[in-house]
């Protein structure tokens, strides 16, 4: 092989070695950025989780009106093209949880 030939060849491979890393460092960046969009959310479901706690030691829940309210949002949120089962699942077991039904 020659001297240009093998030139040629490293610094193909120095580059894909700079493109490879150059992409790890954005994957971590993005799944970094990930996390911490998940940790804000869970802490605005507990904060809302704290709050309803509150308002139902004096304010019983009507669970037919939370099914009408989450079937409406989903439903107006989608075109109707989903569907609010899996909703409704965390739903229920919010108000078994805060409710101490369980």
């Amino acid at each position: 092989m020659s001297d240009e030939t093998n030139t040629a060849m490293s610094n193909a491979v120095a580059n894909v070695d700079k493109k490879v890393s150059e992409f790890q460092e954005q994957i971590v960046g993005a799944f970094n950025q990930m996390f911490q969009h998940v940790e804000t959310m869970a802490g605005h479901i507990i904060s809302l989780e704290a709050v309803i706690a509150g308002m139902v030691a004096t304010h019983p829940i009507d669970q037919a009106k939370v099914d009408a309210y989450v079937r409406s949002r989903i439903g107006e949120g989608t075109d109707g093209k989903a569907n609010a089962d899996n909703t409704l699942v965390l739903a229920h077991a919010m108000i078994e949880r805060l409710t101490h039904k369980a």
